[in-house]
Parts: C-alpha cells; sequence; structure tokens
C-alpha cells in the first residue's frame, strides 16, 4: 500500500481510500488573508470618508452662495440608489452598499435640519421686526409667542414672591364712570388683577369685573395650571385658556345686551401672576384687548418692557382685517373710527359692541373682535419690581419712560427709608401716576393698578 495525491492506493488492486484527511493551510497564509482583508476594508472606509469631506465642502460653498433661488443641497458624490456601483464603476460588495444607504440617510437629515433652521430664520427676522404686532385673524400668536420668548431671563432661580396690589381710580371730566376693575388675592399662588374700559356706557365693563376673573380662575383650575405653568413645552396652553374665556364671556355678554336692548362694550387687560411649586420662578400671564395697557417696571437703569399692543383702528393690520371684513375706517377729528351706522369706534378689539359684530353686511366675520393678545413673562426677581395695568386715561398723556420713572423713584425713595415692597407704597404710585396724568391734560376716566414684587 502506497500513498498517491493524499490518498492510500492498494498497490496490488489499485484501490483508494479517501480516509485521509485533507491537509489544513499554513498559519501564515491565514494571516496573510486576513490582513488582506482588514486593508480593502480600511481602504474602502477611507474612500467614503473623502466623499463625505467633499460632500460637506460642497455644502459649505452653496451656504456662502447670495443666490435665494437656489435651495441649499447635500451633496455626498453618490449615484442614484439603483447603481450598484462607485464613481470609477468598480461594483461596490454589500458593505460598501449598507455603508452608501447609511451616508444617503444621514444627508437627507442633515439637509431636512438645514431647512428647519432656515425656516426658524425667517420666522424670526418677521417675528423681531414686528415686536408687538399681532396676527390680524385673531386665531394665532406666532408674533406674541416671539415676543413673549425674547422676554425670558435666561437664568431660571427657584423663588416666591408676595403680590402687593394698589390701586387709584379718577373720573376725570366725563359725567359718568364707565372704567370698572376687579381683583383675586386670595390665593397667594394666583394673583390677578383686571382693568376694564367701558365705551357706550357702563354695563358691558359691570358685567364683566363680576365674571371675569372668576371664570379665568375656574377655567386655569381644570386645566391644572400648576403643572402647565411647571414645563416651558405646556406653557402655550394657558395661551389657550385665556383666548377661550374671552370669547365665552363675549358670547354671554352680547346675549345680555341683547335682552337689555343696549350696544356697550368694552376693552380689557388682565394681569396674572401664577406660582408652582414645580415651576422655577413665578410666571406673569398678560390678555388684553383694546388700548389699555400694561408695563413692566424694571430696576433703575433697565428700560420698561410693554407687555400689550394697543389695538386702534388705525393700525395697519387691524385697519386691513376691518376692511376685508367689510367694515370701514374713517378719520374723524383727526382720529381713525370703524364706521357704523351712526356709531365710530377708535378700537378694534374689544368686548360687547352689537353693532359692531352682528351687522348684516358683515359677510366675512365681525369687524371688531374679542380675541386677546396673550404674552407669558418669566419673572426674574433680582430685576423685576412690578407691573402697572391701566386704562388709556393714562397712557394717552402719560409715556411709558414717564410712568416708569415715577415708580422707580418713588420704589427707590421707600428702600432708602428701609420700607420694602407694600400695599401702602403700591397705592402711592398708583396715586402719583393719576396726578401726572391729570397735570398732563388728561379728561377721561383713569384706573391705574401696581402690582409690586417682593420676594419671599
Amino acid at each position: 500500500m502506497t500513498r498517491l495525491n493524499n490518498k492510500l492506493v492498494n498497490s496490488d488492486s489499485d484501490q483508494s481510500y479517501d480516509d485521509a484527511p485533507p491537509r489544513r493551510k499554513d498559519t501564515r497564509d491565514r494571516r496573510g488573508d486576513n490582513r488582506d482583508r482588514d486593508r480593502d476594508r480600511d481602504r474602502d472606509r477611507e474612500r467614503y470618508r473623502d466623499r463625505s469631506r467633499e460632500g460637506k465642502k460642497d455644502r459649505a460653498v452653496k451656504e456662502k452662495s447670495n443666490d435665494s433661488s437656489k435651495s441649499k443641497t447635500i451633496n455626498l458624490s453618490f449615484q442614484s440608489d439603483g447603481d450598484d456601483s462607485d464613481s470609477d464603476g468598480v461594483q461596490l460588495s454589500g458593505v460598501q452598499k449598507g455603508a452608501k444607504a447609511n451616508l444617503k440617510k444621514i444627508g437627507d437629515a442633515t439637509k431636512s435640519r438645514f431647512q428647519s433652521e432656515k425656516n426658524a430664520r425667517k420666522r424670526k427676522k418677521i417675528d423681531l421686526s414686528c415686536e408687538g404686532i399681532f396676527d390680524p385673524a385673531g386665531s394665532s400668536t406666532s408674533a406674541s409667542s416671539s415676543f413673549t420668548k425674547s422676554l425670558m431671563p435666561s437664568d431660571e432661580k427657584q423663588c416666591k414672591l408676595d403680590v402687593h396690589l394698589g390701586k387709584t381710580q379718577i373720573l376725570g371730566k366725563r359725567k359718568t364712570q364707565e372704567d370698572r376693575h376687579c381683583e383675586s388675592l386670595d390665593d397667594p399662588s394666583l394673583v390677578s388683577f383686571a382693568v376694564l374700559d367701558g365705551h357706550g356706557g357702563h354695563r358691558a365693563a359691570s358685567w364683566l369685573s363680576k365674571k371675569l376673573i372668576p371664570r379665568l380662575h375656574e377655567i386655569l383650575e381644570k386645566e391644572r395650571w400648576r403643572k402647565v405653568v411647571a414645563e416651558r413645552s405646556t406653557r402655550q396652553n394657558i395661551c389657550d385658556v385665556w383666548r377661550s374665556t374671552f370669547k365665552c364671556l363675549d358670547v354671554d355678554l352680547l346675549d345680555d345686551l341683547h335682552l337689555q336692548g343696549k350696544e356697550d362694550g368694552s376693552t380689557c387687560v388682565v394681569a396674572s401672576i401664577m406660582q408652582s411649586d414645580k415651576a422655577p420662578a413665578p410666571i406673569l400671564v398678560t390678555g388684553h384687548c383694546g388700548d389699555s395697557r400694561a408695563l413692566l417696571i424694571r430696576q433703575v437703569g433697565k428700560a420698561p418692557v410693554r407687555l400689550t399692543h394697543d389695538h386702534k383702528a388705525d393700525d395697519p393690520i387691524e385697519k386691513k382685517r376691518i376692511e376685508d371684513a367689510g367694515g370701514k375706517v374713517i378719520s374723524n377729528a383727526g382720529v381713525a373710527r370703524i364706521k357704523e351706522g351712526n356709531r365710530g369706534l377708535a378700537i378694534a378689539r374689544a368686548f360687547g359692541d352689537t353693532k359692531f359684530k352682528e351687522g348684516a353686511h358683515l359677510k366675512k366675520g365681525p369687524v371688531v373682535i374679542v380675541t386677546p393678545d396673550v404674552n407669558l413673562y418669566q419673572i426674574n426677581p433680582d430685576i423685576d419690581l412690578g407691573v402697572i395695568v391701566a386704562s388709556d386715561g393714562l397712557w394717552e398723556k402719560v409715556t411709558d419712560a414717564t410712568v416708569a420713572a415715577t415708580a422707580n423713584g418713588m420704589i427707590e425713595a421707600a428702600k432708602l427709608r428701609g420700607e420694602d415692597a407694600s400695599e401702602s407704597l403700591a397705592e402711592k404710585v398708583s396715586k402719583a401716576l393719576c396726578d401726572k396724568a391729570k397735570k398732563a391734560g388728561g379728561t377721561d376716566n383713569t384706573t391705574i393698578g401696581v402690582m409690586l414684587f417682593e420676594r419671599k
């Protein structure tokens, strides 16, 4: 028996036996194969890294381009998905195809992110260019929300505030007092104050002074506001509560006015300080329709912040909305007014005012709407001193800067005397501001509420 070609062969019968094991490759040969495979894999990886770098360079060049007609794209230097070869025509392996697909996904995601950032920059540019100008349709708060976010302090500190309210109301040279106000101070975690400036009579303002804040607080409790204000992502729900409350109250008010055969109306501004154990700092919420205002008072050297925007008939956005609805804006003695029959109204948003909301010719909606602008502001107790809420009897004669300077001067003088913020100090400030309006020639009803903050 002899061995032939790794087989045992019987020399007598030429019979072979296949039971001999095959010879294994030498270990050095296997190591060489592994090195070749690793080298091929590294080469493939480097190839795709180079292509990714080329794609990034292409994107950078396109971003710097000023041609707005060309959209920003990601150039990954790859052929279509149906092509299984690279740019040199070399057939790609399964691993290489997977890497190509992954890079394409990354490119699509990056393109989507760039487009989102581009849209965000556009919105920011629009919002900042019309600070305080709100949606003419009254159904959106895109500008209002951006205005609010720009006011948010960057440093959030857990704190609690005491809120001290002082208020003053004067008749002016009018025969009747059509201003009304209301407040809720029972719950320190939710303090609210509202000013209602009636026109055409006092009925609308009187009715709202009894209904507004109780209804608002009732809905806030149902919405579990303490939990809502704790998260930035859910705070916009508070704005929805304000809008729905205003609209529901207006429907009820119009029904009540119909029963009485009256056509009264009223502007409104309400400010609420909301404090939750889950929120890092108190939240100031303002909602308004009309020309009553809320002004944030800050430390000396810090400019005051107007938290509202007057809804006047001559405001460009409001005027366009009025005319689109079938209304007409005229000028009477230098004051723009919405003309309706024998009546004229200088404001574009208000409660009540039946004729301006239910005219038969108003086919595209009312010319006067009640939808409020709502702003949220996170109070910084190290800077913010308080908020002043007042009817237009103050603002028509006294500027924001004068109001802030008067309040700041009295607050600083009290500090020098060793006095902290108090209801007495708040009332003194409100009286001083009323005197300012009267000395400036004010003749209108004037109502002023001063809410001073004091860190606990």
